[in-house]
């Protein structure tokens, strides 16, 4: 590819040292796809490819090829990655330009993968594409084709008849139709403003679940303006959508979006969207707060210990005893009551009432594991305001909590040594 670069360049007659300028700028450009990040998604993939075995198969599907140096770089690192890695990768190249169609059909020969000289879409019919001088802004979309195409001098593009495949269709069939067991498989999709018509279709089929890795070149601008909303939705939600939707979600996603393409133009309706919720609790009378409800779980959840080593070091920092209210109280009578029952319920269990009372902890851990057990007390400890000081028993399985606590006494019956500490020195 870099010899017919060369000898375009020269039959122009350009100087030799502008055809080398050209050649050593224009490679790393082509085949680095949404620069680092895409690096780090071809590196996964033939990392995967590696420790995948001689039985798996991996799949590359490049949607929009284009010149396909894109793809010959990849498989030409898969060769390199281990013995026999090209051979197990099953290449695909989606392109209707015909100006590439003899390059891609003799690159799908080399590395013994498919070449498709058709544009994907949701189905199978034909389209205009329209032809940019840009060959890499050449689309279904002539708002594409044209703003590549400097409209100002240019003010028309010429269109082509294409066929289209069913890319949804076309990739489940590649993928559940392979005989050897399934490794990692790639998309790229790059398809000039397509991808809002596609991947939906694509979502919905579980195309998109298929793959491990997933690249998008988006092109917002090319929409036409009365759908950019819609486009800028789908694009925000569509990582969460996969990640809740499919059995196995994609590990990598990486969104490709180059200000020129995305930014700077007029998205309509969406100030109008975005004040409708900034504004809505002026407009609205006797609305229910729902953001104290949730200010109240986000604190909540804030005090609980978010991880073994919390609540260890809560263990290690407290100090052998029982709170002096401890028998002021009565609790002392409520634990020789609980200690004769399995759950250590009494009449205060669980309740969050007056300065003290009980927690029933049902850790299934809790007999043999110190942590499991003081993790338990310390969470329910966090859902009680006037929780302020815990003394826990893991051999009576009771957890008493105090509002206040005046001064230690030692309580002999306690043989891993109760542990009281105020909440906020435990790092809830």
């Amino acid at each position: 590819l870099g010899c017919i670069i060369v000898r375009r360049e020269h039959s122009m007659q350009r100087p030799p040292a502008l055809f080398a300028f050209v050649l050593c700028v224009f490679l790393p450009d082509a085949v680095r796809a949404a620069g680092n990040a895409g690096g780090k998604a071809v590196d996964l993939f033939l990392d995967d490819l590696r420790k995948g075995g001689k039985d798996k198969i991996s799949f590359l599907f490049e949607v929009g090829a284009n010149n396909g140096l894109w793809s010959n770089h990849v498989m030409k690192r898969a060769q390199q990655a281990c013995p026999g890695g090209a051979s197990r990768v099953r290449l695909t190249l989606i392109e209707p330009q015909q100006v590439f169609a003899a390059r891609l059909r003799a690159m799908a020969s080399l590395w013994r993968g498919t070449f498709f000289p058709a544009a994907a879409w949701t189905n199978e019919t034909t389209l205009s594409f329209f032809l940019s001088s840009f060959s890499e802004a050449s689309s279904l979309s002539e708002q594409m084709a044209l703003t590549f195409n400097e409209p100002e001098l240019h003010p028309e593009v010429r269109s082509v008849s294409v066929p289209t495949i069913d890319l949804a269709h076309m990739m489940l069939s590649a993928v559940h139709g392979a005989a050897a067991a399934r490794g990692s498989v790639f998309l790229k999709l790059d398809v000039e403003s397509a991808e809002y018509d596609l991947l939906p279709r694509l979502l919905t089929s579980g195309a998109l679940c298929l793959c491990d890795y997933i690249l998008i070149e988006w092109h917002l601008n090319a929409v036409a303006p009365g759908k950019r909303l819609a486009g800028v939705l789908f694009r925000n939600q569509l990582d969460g959508l996969l990640a809740r939707g499919c059995a196995r979600p994609p590990r990598l996603i990486i969104h490709d979006e180059d200000y020129r393409n995305n930014y700077g133009e007029p998205v309509p309706g969406l100030d109008k969207l975005a004040s409708r919720y900034a504004n809505a609790a002026a407009h609205l009378r006797n609305k229910r707060n729902f953001g104290v409800a949730s200010d109240i779980i986000a604190q909540r959840s804030s005090r609980r210990p978010r991880a073994v080593s919390t609540v260890t070091a809560w263990l290690r920092n407290a100090s052998e005893g029982v709170c002096a209210h401890y028998f002021a109280d009565g609790l002392g009578r409520q634990r020789r009551e609980a200690s004769a029952r399995t759950t250590g319920r009494s009449a205060r269990t669980g309740r969050c009432e007056g300065r003290s009372g009980n927690f029933a902890v049902t850790t299934s851990q809790a007999e043999n594991n110190l942590t499991s057990y003081a993790g338990e007390c310390l969470r329910m400890c966090a859902a009680c305001g006037r929780c302020n000081f815990l003394t826990l028993s893991r051999r009576e399985r009771t957890c008493h909590w105090f509002e206040s606590c005046g001064s230690l006494q030692r309580l002999r019956l306690a043989v891993t040594g109760p542990a009281t500490l105020p909440k906020q020195a435990g790092a809830l």
